[in-house]
């Protein structure tokens, strides 16, 4: 199978594992702004495919494919409490805006709502969203809903505190690799396997645009905290960020540096930078205005599933494959640009973006 063709739920896991994987040149662990603080080995029993640091409660939860969810201290980075009940991989982490409730999405074609105001979190509710109708999922800002990528495309919209399904928006798109709404709560943005990354309403569900500019499947969206902007990832390698604050929705540049596929996204909470983690095990530190890498992270002995900002953006926690779980020392201020031929941006000649309004 080539790495061009995403397999659906059942088969992600062996499939991935044959994306090229090749080395790149260390970072110093030594570098005033951009450090390791700690690994903690063997995090989970088996590859960690996603991660979250929550705001007003300011907790790290990982979710693995050890079917097993942990939450950790922020702190001393020790590990809080374990919570079971998923009877298949974890797929994918959100949390509310103020981080006082997550959900997960597991491989079972569950997903689960969890309270974490208590000490150990408790379920709020359970709901079987069906065959691979909730394979990625992200909370809505005010925490009311929760959107859920499927392999039909289509994307469901739940309503947080019923615990039932609100809508479906029926998409032309193929199996939603990735799904987010904007900060704002105006917006859904959602990654295909066919490459196509499309943008809606998040009130009214009407297609707002359609970007074409990614040749694989895009693995993550994620919206900047002003959300004028998106990033996408592709198994193309690449990232992209478009504009979406004018009277013109656009690609307005092309990122380039990873050797694999990128896989995860974070923003930091001022919209400064971009963090990317990669099959090529690197995670990389991009300056959004920029548009450079001005750090990449090699602390990995695998790919990096996911990356997570702390909520004053000083520190970032990623999962890997490997099972282990990094925080990384990072920086609010602009910095140099990285000295590396890899990485560069390219802005689209061309625009080949399909908009509807």
């Amino acid at each position: 199978m080539s790495k061009s063709k995403v397999p659906t739920a059942t088969n992600t896991i062996s499939n991935i594992k044959n994306a090229d994987k090749e080395n790149v040149s260390s970072s110093s662990l030594f570098d005033q702004q951009y450090s390791l603080i700690t690994v903690i080995n063997d995090a989970h029993d088996e590859g960690i495919w996603s991660v979250i640091w929550t705001k007003a409660t300011n907790r790290i939860i990982t979710g693995s494919l050890d079917d097993k969810l942990k939450i950790w201290n922020s702190d001393h980075y020790t590990l809080a409490s374990t919570l079971t009940g998923h009877s298949l991989g974890i797929v994918s982490l959100t949390t509310s805006q103020q981080g006082l409730e997550f959900a997960s999405s597991s491989l079972d074609n569950q997903f689960r709502i969890w309270d974490l105001k208590l000490a150990i979190p408790s379920i709020i509710h359970v709901i079987n969203a069906g065959s691979a109708e909730a394979w990625k999922i992200a909370f809505s800002p005010d925490g009311k809903y929760i959107a859920s990528s499927s392999h039909s495309g289509n994307i469901n919209i739940w309503n947080a505190v019923t615990g039932t399904k609100k809508t479906t928006i029926v998409t032309k798109g193929t199996f939603g690799m990735s799904i987010t709404y904007s900060p704002n709560g105006m917006l859904i943005a959602m990654g295909t396997e066919n490459g196509i990354v499309f943008v809606y309403d998040a009130v009214f569900g009407t297609l707002r645009c359609t970007f074409k500019n990614h040749k694989k499947p895009v693995r993550a969206v994620v919206f900047s905290p002003n959300s004028n902007m998106l990033a996408s990832a592709s198994d193309d390698n690449t990232i992209n960020l478009y504009e979406l604050s004018g009277s013109r929705q656009s690609c307005v540049c092309t990122l380039k540096g990873h050797t694999s596929w990128v896989l995860c996204l974070s923003f930091s909470s001022d919209g400064i930078h971009l963090a990317s983690g990669s099959s090529d095990k690197t995670i990389k530190i991009w300056d959004v205005e920029k548009k450079v890498c001005v750090h990449t992270f090699s602390d990995h002995s695998d790919q990096v599933w996911g990356v997570a900002y702390n909520p004053d953006g000083l520190k970032l926690v990623s999962v890997a494959e490997d099972g282990t779980m990094i925080i990384h020392k990072t920086t609010t201020q602009q910095t140099a640009v990285e000295s590396n031929d890899n990485n560069t941006a390219i802005t689209p000649s061309k625009e080949i973006n399909d908009i509807r309004k």
